[in-house]
């Protein structure tokens, strides 16, 4: 029980630092590239990582790797959807051109490819 509150502090300071850092950034696209790839990529692998280990399950690096590259896909799809949804539904403006969907995953890919080859060895 130790070993997952220790993981979930550091997963929520990293969330919290990434944030507020995002927030520093003169340029806003920038900011949204950075908030991407390492709060939506990056710390979403952490997340996955410390729960395979505070848990105790076994998998190999390729199995690793592809549960983290399927899940930040998917929860970076749904985020994207969800910007769209609330878009259409309250006119609030998520983004500032038609390529900032595929700007935001491609983000979320490269923070992911970041934290993976970070944390691969010792999966």
């Amino acid at each position: 029980k130790l070993k997952i509150l220790r993981s979930l502090i550091l997963i929520t300071t990293f969330s919290i630092v990434t944030f507020l850092i995002s927030g520093l950034f003169i340029d806003k696209e920038l900011a949204n590239r950075f908030l991407h790839s390492i709060g939506g990529g990056f710390v979403m692998v952490l997340v996955i990582f410390f729960s395979i280990k505070d848990f105790n399950i076994k998998i190999n690096r390729i199995q690793y790797l592809i549960i983290s590259l399927l899940i930040v896909t998917f929860l970076g799809v749904i985020n994207e959807l969800t910007e769209y949804i609330f878009q259409l539904q309250f006119n609030l403006i998520f983004n500032n051109s038609i390529y900032d969907t595929w700007l935001d995953l491609g983000s979320n890919l490269l923070g992911s490819i970041i934290g993976i080859s970070l944390t691969v060895k010792t999966s």
